[in-house]
């Protein structure tokens, strides 16, 4: 299982890094595309309502 899932911003596909790939620059396997692959894979939670 992927640790980090992005989606590229030229072409829409997915990619699926492992955690160790965090920081690095890939290659997106659809495109091509030099991507950055980001430090997390953090979704802000949203707020309940008080």
């Amino acid at each position: 299982m992927a640790d980090i899932i992005l989606n590229c911003p030229e072409c829409g596909g997915n990619l699926e890094i492992d955690g160790a790939g965090a920081g690095l620059k890939v290659n997106c396997p659809t495109c091509h595309a030099d991507l950055w692959v980001p430090l997390t894979n953090v979704v802000p939670l949203q707020n309940p309502d008080p």
